[in-house]
């Protein structure tokens, strides 16, 4: 028996992709249908929170309409992931509108959100006679939602609540014959994980995690294997990078596709076979577009003319294309893109994205003025 499981990254919903899609957001996965087709089971990250209860809105507090859901549902996709620092920027009322409409979605389960009140079960997916159990949490929270009144909406990744994770290891692994953690966690445009990444990665190994797949940093991270005491190798999947956004970052285009083959035989369930397959994320010159290719199959015509390529050139000279992208690729696993990359802590990161939501604020209020 033989599973094809798929996962990719960040679904980061800016008003630019909002504008092109003109309410139908098929277009994000248009281009990748043949190779969703083979997976049996396909996860998605849902970064931003869906609702329409509340005007579209991009960085830094997203509100991304509900047929983003509808598209992701209709692509092919088994699981989508929410629990992440955007997840409350909505509030009550973005939860409530979130957690109804993937209710409403059967054929898509919707984990690391609860509604108000429900206990934790094991979110359990059996596809030809092989049962994986997924769970999903977020380390970041931002600034404005991270309050304890709103903790019951989302799945924390806190080193307080390391006991009850174990305990939801242990159930989800008497439920199935494996288990997935998706957490969000790390720090933004680092192409190499934290510490503390490497922390929670050790942790949910050690309590029986078979497989761990990250998110959040916006850009690749690499695939590693790690050993556990008691003999298994476990593969982690740092991060993801984003499936599609419109982020004008040197790195941010380029994402990637969790690809693994689960087998049943007289030893269990396990692992065969893993890979990272490249993705590449593209708009048109006038960002009327956005799809997604993989990195093999992006034509060179397209990859010309990628608005946000070119303004990335100009605002950080760096000439951006697909064979600047085969390269990062490739850079991401030697260590080079992360020794050359301007932010080499989580403290620039930081101060960077400190001073990013300000010139947002007063560019902001400079609009209202005028």
């Amino acid at each position: 028996m033989q599973l094809r499981m798929m996962a990719v990254g960040d679904m980061l919903i800016h008003m630019e992709i909002v504008s092109a899609a003109g309410g139908d957001y098929s277009m994000l996965f248009r281009n990748m249908k043949d190779t969703f087709s083979r997976a049996d089971i396909l996860i998605g990250n849902q970064e931003t929170v869906l609702t329409d209860s509340v005007a579209p809105r991009g960085f830094p507090v997203f509100a991304t309409p509900t047929a983003v859901g509808t598209a992701e549902a209709e692509a092919g996709f088994s699981l989508v992931t929410c629990a992440s620092n955007h997840t409350l920027d909505n509030g009550d009322r973005g939860m409530v509108d979130e957690t109804a409409f993937w209710v409403a979605q059967p054929e898509c389960l919707a984990i690391g959100i609860r509604r108000r009140g429900e206990p934790f079960r094991p979110t359990v997916l059996k596809r030809n006679g092989i049962r994986l159990a997924f769970l999903n949490y977020t380390e970041p929270m931002n600034l404005h939602i991270n309050l304890p009144f709103f903790s019951h909406y989302v799945e924390r990744l806190r080193p307080g609540r390391k006991r009850e994770i174990a305990a939801q290891i242990s159930a989800s692994k008497e439920a199935a014959d494996a288990v997935v953690v998706l957490p969000h966690w790390g720090t933004e445009y680092l192409y190499a994980p934290t510490e503390r990444q490497r922390e929670w990665a050790e942790f949910f190994a050690e309590c029986g995690a078979d497989l761990i797949i990250g998110t959040h940093p916006h850009v690749l991270q690499p695939l590693e294997i790690l050993s556990t005491g008691d003999g298994r190798s476990v593969p982690v999947f740092w991060s993801l990078g984003n499936y599609i956004s419109a982020q004008k970052r040197p790195g941010t285009m380029l994402g990637g596709l969790a690809d693994c083959l689960w087998v049943r035989d007289d030893s269990g369930v396990r692992i065969e076979e893993c890979s990272l397959v490249p993705l590449a994320a593209s708009t048109d010159s006038e960002c009327s577009d956005f799809t997604v290719y993989t990195l093999e199959d992006y034509p060179d015509e397209l990859s010309a003319s990628n608005r946000l390529f070119g303004i990335i050139e100009r605002e950080y000279g760096i000439k951006t294309d697909k064979a600047y992208l085969e390269d990062l690729f490739d850079e991401v696993f030697s260590g080079e893109a992360q020794r050359n990359n301007p932010f080499q802590t989580p403290g620039d990161v930081l101060r960077y994205n400190i001073k990013r939501v300000f010139r947002l604020i007063f560019r902001d209020r400079r609009e209202r003025q005028a």
